[in-house]
C-alpha cells in the first residue's frame, strides 16, 4: 500500500491538535469540532501513525462518555488505561501547541481520503 504524504501526516496531527485547542478554550467547543470531524467519516483506523489512532480513539471513547477532551483529561484517561508510551508522547507534543479549529474538518477529509489510496477503505 501507498505510504501517506508527509501532508497526510501534518492532517492527521492537525485534526488531533485542533480538538484539543478547542477543548481547552471551551468543554463544548471540544465536542462540537470532535463532531465536525466524525461527519467527515473519519475513523481511528485511517490514521497512519498508531499513536494518532489511538488517541483518537480515546477521544471518541470519552465523547461517547461525555468528558471533557483536553489534554489534561486525555493524558488522565491514558493513564489509567496504561496506554503506549508513543501515544501519551503525541498527546504531550499536540498538548503544547495551539492549533486552529475551523478547518479540523478538511484534515480530516484529507486523512479519511489518504486511508483511502492505501487501501485501507475499500
Amino acid at each position: 500500500s501507498a505510504l501517506p504524504t508527509l501532508a497526510a501526516i501534518e492532517a492527521e496531527r492537525s485534526v488531533l491538535g485542533a480538538i484539543l485547542s478547542a477543548a481547552s478554550y471551551d468543554v463544548n467547543a471540544g465536542h462540537r469540532v470532535l463532531d465536525r470531524v466524525i461527519a467527515t467519516g473519519l475513523d481511528p483506523n485511517h490514521f497512519y501513525l498508531a499513536s494518532n489512532g489511538h488517541l483518537y480513539a480515546v477521544l471518541l471513547a470519552m465523547r461517547d462518555r461525555e468528558l471533557p477532551l483536553d489534554p489534561v483529561s486525555v493524558a488522565h484517561e491514558l493513564e489509567r488505561e496504561e496506554v503506549d508510551p508513543h501515544t501519551f508522547g503525541r498527546l504531550s507534543v499536540l498538548a503544547h501547541e495551539v492549533t486552529a479549529f475551523t478547518p479540523a474538518p478538511r484534515w480530516a477529509s484529507i486523512v479519511v481520503e489518504t486511508a483511502r489510496v492505501r487501501g485501507v477503505i475499500r
